[in-house]
């Protein structure tokens, strides 16, 4: 190699790394607490919305803003979406002084390399990232909805992972990631066994492990143990998605204790899901037709009336009042 190979060689390795020593561009985390610029902590009380089947346009965007909801975590598939319309969603959200958590839908549940290498060709595609770079003031990327059965060793996890993040990272993508626990998004033991590791493997250190416990076992205690220890794990932990039934309408899980023990840790949470459009159980739709006015049982508990509600425990973080 040249003397000027070298030289460009090298300042553009000095660019490199001084992009990721830099200060992050919008929210980001310090042990397991996560944090908006100028150092507010944000714990996330919000919903999850399906808006990529039953409103592209978004309008109950702002039926959720009544809530008081400090995030939308926004439901959406390659194969139903396109770019500009995520584009749109995302800058309607944080419009409302909510952040917007994206995430894609189409490998829930399965485990391969084609699924990693799909879901980050999405995400790296030259059009995705400039709408990351243009909200990334604000966005949380949920990199794929539940990936991953009952088969994955916790090896193949923080592998998987901290490549996916690198490559993220690779193509200028800055913001906050936020990665499901494996067994459908249930699994609460590589919180603890492996979530460090793919955090010290991110250039930015900013990744959230995010556990979606439907588990109708009826076990508040089951709910007690799994949260109780996060404090020792320095990587933030968030509760994705949960209702009081699981796939079928099975009844047991115990939202209540969620949300209590939640509110007890300083833990974020998004219930699942504003609706309607639940066809497994329409039981865990929040509304009957995605109107503020139509919330009713557990989504009304859980969003207005519960003392560990959206509306009494939410916080807008002053950061975002300037989006509005």
């Amino acid at each position: 190699m040249g003397k000027k190979n070298v030289m460009v060689f090298v300042l553009a390795l000095v660019m490199f790394c001084s992009a990721f020593g830099a200060e992050p561009p919008g929210f980001y985390v310090e042990g397991n607490k996560i944090f908006a610029p100028g150092g507010e902590e944000f714990i996330m009380r919000g919903v999850n919305k399906m808006f990529v089947w039953t409103d592209k346009a978004g309008t109950n965007m702002a039926e959720i803003a009544k809530t008081g909801a400090n995030t939308v975590r926004i439901v959406w598939t390659i194969k139903d979406g396109t770019v500009e319309g995520l584009d749109r969603l995302i800058g309607l959200c944080a419009g409302f002084g909510m952040v917007p958590m994206i995430e894609l839908h189409d490998k829930t549940c399965k485990w391969d390399d084609d699924v990693f290498t799909e879901l980050t060709a999405y995400w790296t595609s030259p059009e995705m990232v400039e709408v990351i770079k243009k909200h990334e003031k604000y966005l949380f990327l949920n990199y794929g909805n539940e990936i991953g059965d009952w088969k994955v060793a916790h090896e193949d996890f923080i592998g998987k992972y901290s490549k996916a993040v690198k490559d993220l990272r690779a193509a200028g993508i800055r913001v906050l990631i936020v990665i499901d626990g494996v067994k459908c998004g249930q699994d609460i033991d590589f919180y603890y066994i492996a979530a460090e590791e793919i955090m010290n493997a991110d250039p930015e250190k900013n990744i959230i492990y995010s556990l979606h416990p439907w588990w109708p076992d009826n076990d508040a205690e089951r709910i007690e143990d799994a949260l109780s220890h996060a404090e020792y794990v320095k990587v933030p932990l968030i509760v994705g998605e949960f209702a009081p039934y699981g796939v079928g309408c099975k009844k047991g899980i115990r939202y209540d204790t969620i949300i209590k023990e939640c509110q007890a840790r300083g833990i974020g949470w998004l219930a699942w899901s504003w609706g309607p459009g639940n066809r497994d159980c329409a039981d865990m739709d929040m509304t009957k037709d995605g109107m503020f006015k139509s919330l009713y049982g557990w989504g009304k508990e859980v969003a207005l009336t519960s003392r560990y509600s959206i509306k009494k425990t939410s916080k807008i973080p002053g950061y975002m009042k300037q989006f509005i």
